[in-house]
């Protein structure tokens, strides 16, 4: 006679055979997984930790992708951020003697021992060794035919060519005249970097008030004597372009904006947004 605990052991063993086939019915067939996604390459973060430490290249690793993950726009994959990260510039990257005392950068070369974040040493200005101002006693302007220009009212030594770089936005300009030196742009001055600036916007004001009251324009300058206009001749500059120009003023009420000279109508002002992109006519004071 089967006990009442035997019957109880029968049934269990019923219900787990039952159980299981169930499980095996609605699996299917056991056998392994399909063949996989597609393999992919990806940068590791191992790679993006060197590339920011050192400037490596890094070389992307070849894996297989999960067939399920995050839905999109959770995170940005390795490779996004690997693009953004910095790449090391062994020919153009700038040293910390290319860039002004105080100011921080991210040294891209790296062949020099200069990546990283680093501090320019470029002094901000120097003694300097060049020639003092040519003077006349008739003309406003006096050509001193070693690059510079005098002008005899407000003191100031212009380039004389007042194209040499261009159109460029506030900051790069600011660093390009600071930069400038006998042996580039026509100087053979003996100036040096650090001697060159902007002008002022008071400078500007006081540079174009003569052409102003004659009803200068295109450019707004007076000639070499300062008698007419400048398209009067003679011309005392060489590549001056009928166009806005920077200062090295910032706007007290916008700092994000900067005071420049309009040449074509002979008005001082606002020149908008640092980031546009001006002319660049540098200026130092006369000796």
């Amino acid at each position: 006679m089967v006990g009442r605990k035997q019957v109880l052991g029968i049934v269990a063993v019923l219900l787990a055979t039952s159980f299981a086939t169930a499980l095996m019915v609605r699996a299917g067939n056991p056998a392994g997984p399909g063949t996989p996604p597609n393999a992919t390459s990806s940068y590791t973060l191992e790679d993006i930790h060197d590339r920011l430490e050192s400037g490596a290249a890094g070389a992307q690793s070849t894996f297989t992708e999960p067939a399920a993950g995050p839905g999109t726009g959770t995170m940005h994959t390795l490779n996004e951020i690997m693009a953004k990260a910095p790449a090391a510039d062994n020919a153009n990257g700038a040293k910390t003697e290319d860039v002004l005392e105080g100011m921080t950068f991210w040294g891209l070369n790296a062949a020099s021992g200069q990546w990283g974040l680093k501090m320019g040493t470029l002094p901000r200005t120097t003694a300097g060794n060049a020639e003092p101002a040519c003077w006349d006693n008739e003309n406003r302007y006096v050509n001193c035919e070693n690059g510079r220009v005098t002008d005899t009212v407000t003191n100031l030594v212009w380039l004389t060519n007042a194209d040499c770089f261009g159109k460029l936005d506030y900051a790069a300009a600011n660093e390009a005249v600071a930069r400038l030196a006998s042996g580039t742009c026509g100087l053979q001055d003996g100036s040096s970097v650090g001697d060159w600036r902007l002008p002022t916007k008071a400078e500007w004001e006081a540079t174009i008030a003569r052409a102003a009251a004659l009803g200068c324009s295109n450019p707004s300058l007076t000639n070499t004597a300062g008698s007419g206009c400048f398209n009067d001749g003679p011309q005392p500059f060489t590549n001056v372009k009928s166009d806005f120009y920077w200062s090295s003023t910032a706007s007290a009420d916008i700092p994000s904006d900067a005071w420049g000279v309009d040449l074509p109508s002979g008005k001082v002002i606002n020149g908008g947004t640092k980031s546009n992109e001006r002319h660049v006519w540098p200026v130092r004071t006369g000796q």
